[in-house]
């Protein structure tokens, strides 16, 4: 996605914007949340998104 989020980091959705999107917040591997550009909550594809358990 960027230099700091990237594909199998760990996350959270906060809220379901439609089909197609929703906010989600993400952690580094010390589970610290990750923020960049002044943002600590971004909106992301539904399908960039994998939901477990």
């Amino acid at each position: 996605m960027n230099d700091k989020l990237k594909i199998g980091q760990k996350g959270d959705v906060l809220e379901i914007i439609n089909k197609d999107k929703v906010f989600a917040e993400f952690y580094d591997s010390k589970g610290k949340q990750i923020e960049y550009r002044n943002k600590l909550v971004f909106e992301v594809g539904i399908k960039q998104f994998k939901l477990k358990k």
